[in-house]
C-alpha cells in the first residue's frame, strides 16, 4: 500500500510538474504572440502613417503641378497681349519716327505706358498669387480701424477718380473695427475699388459701405453704377480655372487674378466674398470680416 500510495503521489507530482511546464510554455507562447501582435500592430500603424504621408506628398505635388499649370496658362493668356501691343507700338515708332506729330507722340507714349502698366500689374498679382498658393504669405491678423484703412486705400485712386470724373462716397463709421491682416485687407479694398473705377462710366458713382451683421461679423460692400457683369460670368469671377477678365469703360485692362486673390485673402481671414450685378445697372461686391 505504501508503495502504491508513493507511486500515486509521484504520478501526481509528475503530472503537476508537467502541467506547470505546459502552463509556462503556453504563457511564454501567449506572451510571445501578444508581443508579435503588438509589434505587428505598431508596424501596420507605421506603414499606415508612412502611406498617409506619401498620399499627402502626392496630393501636394499634384496641387503644385496644378498651380504651375495655371500659372503658365495665365502668363500665356495675359502676358501675350500687352507684350504684343508694346512690340507693335515700338516697331511702328521706329518705322515712323519723323511722321508723328506732338499730339500723336503723347498718345503713343500713353499707350506704351498703359501696356507696361498692365505687364507690371500682372507680374505683381502673379507674385502675390503664387505666394498664397505655396503658403508663403505671412498672415498677421490684428484689430484694424476700417475707416482709416479705406481712406488710405482711396488716396491711391484720387487722380483716376478726377480723370474719369467719378464721385465716390465712403459710408464707414469711424468706430468700426475688424480683425484681419492689414496687407490682405488693403489688397482686397484696392482691387475692388480699382475694378469699380475701371467699369464705371464717366460721371459715375461708387460707394463703400460697412455695417455690423449677425455672428460678430462686419459686412463691407463696394458698389458702382457701372456697366455691370453678365449673369453667365458672375460665377467665373473667383475661379482660377475659368480665369475671366474684361476691358474697362476706357479700355482699361485687367489680369483676372485680382478677384481670385481677394477670395483667398478673405477666406484666410475667416470671411466670405460674393458679387451681385446687372448689366447696364452696376455691380456690388460684398465681403465679411470678423468684428474687432
Amino acid at each position: 500500500n505504501n508503495i502504491k500510495q508513493k507511486n500515486i503521489r509521484n504520478i501526481f507530482i509528475l503530472s503537476a510538474i508537467f502541467l506547470l511546464i505546459v502552463a509556462v510554455v503556453l504563457s511564454i507562447l501567449f506572451n510571445s504572440r501578444n508581443k508579435s501582435n503588438k509589434q505587428l500592430v505598431e508596424t501596420n500603424l507605421k506603414l499606415q502613417e508612412a502611406n498617409n504621408k506619401l498620399n499627402i506628398s502626392e496630393s501636394s505635388l499634384k496641387e503644385l503641378n496644378s498651380v504651375k499649370d495655371k500659372f503658365f496658362s495665365i502668363i500665356t493668356h495675359d502676358l501675350r497681349g500687352p507684350l504684343s501691343t508694346l512690340k507693335m507700338l515700338l516697331i511702328n515708332y521706329m518705322e515712323n519716327t519723323e511722321a508723328f506729330t506732338k499730339e500723336e507722340m503723347i498718345s503713343f507714349t500713353k499707350k506704351i505706358l498703359d501696356s507696361t502698366d498692365n505687364v507690371s500689374c500682372l507680374f505683381e498679382n502673379l507674385l502675390i498669387w503664387s505666394k498664397t498658393e505655396t503658403n508663403n504669405v505671412i498672415y498677421k491678423p490684428e484689430e484694424l480701424n476700417l475707416a482709416e484703412i479705406t481712406e488710405q486705400t482711396l488716396k491711391l485712386f484720387k487722380l483716376r477718380l478726377i480723370q474719369k470724373e467719378i464721385n465716390i462716397s465712403i459710408n464707414v463709421d469711424g468706430n468700426i473695427l475688424v480683425f484681419a491682416d492689414k496687407n490682405m485687407l488693403s489688397f482686397v479694398l484696392r482691387n475692388l475699388i480699382d475694378n469699380a473705377i475701371k467699369y464705371t462710366e464717366k460721371d459715375g458713382k461708387i460707394e463703400v459701405n460697412a455695417a455690423n451683421i449677425e455672428d460678430n461679423f462686419i459686412k463691407i460692400s463696394v458698389n458702382d453704377n457701372g456697366i455691370g457683369i453678365e449673369q453667365k460670368n458672375l460665377n467665373n469671377l473667383f475661379q482660377i480655372n475659368t480665369h475671366f477678365s474684361s476691358g474697362g469703360t476706357q479700355n482699361e485692362k485687367g489680369t483676372g487674378l485680382g478677384l481670385i486673390i481677394c477670395k483667398e485673402f478673405i477666406e484666410k481671414n475667416n470671411g466670405k466674398i460674393w458679387v451681385e450685378s446687372k448689366q447696364g445697372i452696376g455691380s456690388s461686391f460684398y465681403f465679411t470680416l470678423l468684428n474687432g
